[in-house]
């Protein structure tokens, strides 16, 4: 029981990379004016996204862009939802 757990843990791990380079490859040019808190505003945005029983896809998705808008506001502030919403919209244009 063990291994099968292990074996789908893997298989979770391994499909959640793919789809995070994917979202990488489609995440939008921004100007940046600031990289702080955009790992923190990334994983709000997926667990976000995910609590609220979306696809890992779309929490991905949803995940990179609040990390994207983040990264358009000066100093230590983190994304902003209006920015985040925004973000996502062109990158689900890309599918």
């Amino acid at each position: 029981m063990k291994k099968v757990s292990m074996i789908s843990s893997r298989i979770f791990q391994y499909t959640f990379m793919m789809i995070a380079l994917l979202m990488m490859a489609l995440s939008p040019p921004v100007k940046r004016k600031s990289t702080v808190g955009a790992g923190d505003s990334m994983l709000a945005g997926m667990v976000m996204y995910l609590s609220a029983q979306k696809n890992i896809k779309e929490g991905v998705r949803f995940g990179f862009a609040c990390g994207t808008a983040a990264t358009l506001n000066e100093g230590t502030q983190l994304c902003n939802m209006h920015d985040a919403e925004k973000l996502y919209k062109v990158m689900r244009q890309y599918e």
